[in-house]
């Protein structure tokens, strides 16, 4: 599985969608793989993140590789490389509205209720978070990449599915098509031949490599049974494959839940930069925030040691003692223990059960609350 990130893909920005497919999810695939546009759309050519793509300009927003948004605001001058500010939830936790005249608001909450029966990714209804996404209504099916620091949105037309949802969802939590990865031609033959001549449709089929600066991890195998996968014909002008595996065969296409490569791809994009409640970093031991760039170090002098690209940039000024482990307890306080298992010193949040400590990509270390909540930042110190 690939994500994409700034940050850092079940394509890190993280990466998966549903473009939209045949019937059912192939009813909702088959209304955003038209390659044709409508009168209020049109088709231009952007700087993004130092690459030149091929959008549909949409209303406020491009629209890249079928049903990833682009917002006009990230590129506020064509003649400049405009940087992305995508990257993922904090603590997993996405706070969402649902705008009131979305049709059959159902299908959005059963979306909601796929992801959090299958992942540790919460969503949340946002009160006055500044970070946010909505589902509102339109053509098609499309979604931002991963969070975004101006208003963003899951785009559904009345056709888009529960299973269309889910996909939209994906790439809302930093996931890409998962025929664009990096590694796909190991993998998957692309037969050009048999898609349209148009940039837009073809684009679809870019490796991620070759957009968004390259960014992007693969955290799981190729995963032909991922709901971020095009089926073997999408997009097909006479009816022959688009897409085929090395040996020319044809895979049966996941177009309705997540896959357990999906859920294993999101665990190893969003939680392993955790200490959840019981967990303990011992001497010697780190754990890395996703981007790679931050890491905290119980290091053998009993000092705990934040890092930024090398650099120390936080402590816990513990050196000179014999500490040895770090412990998240569970009642939320995060506690340096000494080799006598007396405390030495402890970020003062217990009161809140089953907290869980996360490296972010921005540097920060945090201590998230069970309800989402943070509640101590190492660049604070103290309760938030």
């Amino acid at each position: 599985m690939k994500n994409y990130f700034k940050f850092s893909t079940l394509f890190t920005i993280l990466i998966f969608s549903l473009i939209s497919c045949e019937k059912d999810l192939t009813d909702d695939l088959t209304e955003n793989t038209n390659s044709s546009t409508d009168i209020n759309e049109s088709i231009e050519t952007i700087n993004y993140d130092g690459k030149t793509l091929t959008v549909i300009k949409k209303e406020d927003n491009y629209i890249l590789d079928g049903d990833i948004i682009i917002p006009i605001s990230e590129v506020s001058d064509q003649s400049k490389s405009t940087g992305t500010t995508k990257s993922r939830w904090p603590g997993g936790v996405v706070y969402y509205v649902i705008d009131p005249n979305l049709f059959n608001k159902d299908r959005v909450t059963a979306a909601i209720e796929h992801w959090e029966k299958n992942t540790r990714i919460r969503f949340v209804k946002r009160t006055n978070q500044p970070n946010y996404v909505t589902f509102r209504q339109g053509s098609g099916c499309s979604s931002n990449v991963g969070m975004i620091s101006v208003p963003q949105f899951i785009t559904l037309g009345n056709s888009c599915s529960t299973a269309s949802v889910i996909h939209e969802i994906g790439h809302t939590v930093g996931l890409y098509h998962e025929q664009n990865r990096k590694d796909r031609d190991k993998y998957v033959n692309i037969l050009w031949e048999n898609l349209p001549s148009d940039i837009i449709t073809r684009s679809q089929f870019t490796r991620y490599d070759e957009f968004f600066n390259g960014e992007g991890n693969e955290y799981t195998a190729f995963d032909f049974g991922s709901i971020m996968m095009y089926n073997p014909f999408a997009f097909s002008i006479n009816g022959k494959p688009t897409i085929t595996k090395k040996d020319g065969s044809l895979y049966n296409a996941n177009s309705r839940i997540l896959s357990q490569k999906d859920k294993e791809g999101v665990r190893r994009m969003y939680f392993n930069n955790l200490l959840t409640a019981g967990n303990k970093l011992n001497k010697g031991n780190f754990r890395n925030s996703r981007d790679g760039r931050n890491y905290l170090k119980m290091q053998n002098d009993g000092n705990v040691v934040m890092y930024r690209d090398g650099k120390a940039v936080w402590s816990t000024r513990t050196n000179k003692t014999t500490s040895n482990r770090l412990v998240m307890q569970r009642d939320g306080n995060l506690v340096l223990y000494n080799i006598n298992n007396r405390p030495t010193w402890a970020s003062g949040t217990n009161g809140y059960p089953n907290s869980r400590l996360a490296l972010l990509n921005n540097g920060d270390m945090v201590i998230i609350s069970s309800s989402g909540t943070v509640i101590w930042s190492m660049r604070r110190g103290k309760l938030i």
